[in-house]
């Protein structure tokens, strides 16, 4: 089980201070904040400041929660989006969204389990993913065995979440973090997935 909160206008995005969900006045769909404003519910696709590139980037998605579980504004043909979504900003890592100001209004998702699988070896089941997080990394190798450094990448996981990079001076791709088990697709520099 994984409880998300709803995104709203004014949250903090984990790329410094300064950084923010913008407000798009909408005035349909309000959360009481703790500290008793109300804030308008942010939506997929709906743009976000990051101080650490000064620009302006749209919310992705990417938090652990499957897209039927998000309140779907019909009017906007847009899904919410909740705290740990992405924000496509000119960064090469994404920000997250830090749900902080919609804690009143909060959406459990059950994660169901499945299987994982990491480039360069066989796939392995691990018991009740879901109840305890996974943290791991890609190592990308050339034919000759050596470590590719400098490679860009881009990771996508079972529900969705995009992770992009270049990898270090051994080969590595960041830390993939997730809430359970999950299948995750390496895309190397134009190459087909790895799974």
């Amino acid at each position: 089980m994984a409880i998300h909160y709803a995104a709203v206008a004014g949250d903090p995005l984990d790329s410094g201070p300064g950084s923010y969900v913008l407000d798009y006045g909408r005035h349909d769909s309000v959360i009481e904040g703790p500290d008793g404003l109300l804030r308008n519910m942010a939506l997929l696709g709906d743009g976000a400041y990051c101080s650490r590139c000064d620009s302006v980037g749209h919310i992705i998605g990417g938090a652990a929660v499957k897209d039927d579980n998000r309140m779907l504004f019909e009017q906007y043909g847009r899904r919410q989006a909740v705290g740990e979504d992405y924000v496509a900003c000119r960064c090469s890592v994404h920000p997250r969204i830090v749900a902080t100001f919609g804690r009143n209004w909060e959406l459990v998702d059950w994660i169901a389990e499945t299987t994982a699988a990491r480039y360069g070896s066989s796939d392995r089941n691990f018991d009740n993913g879901a109840s305890r997080g996974y943290n791991e990394r890609y190592r990308i190798k050339g034919g000759d065995g050596q470590a590719l450094a400098g490679i860009r990448y881009r990771i996508v996981t079972d529900w969705g979440r995009v992770f992009t990079g270049i990898t270090n001076t051994a080969g590595e791709t960041d830390r993939i973090a997730t809430n359970g088990s999950e299948k995750l697709r390496l895309y190397a520099a134009g190459d087909a997935a790895y799974e």
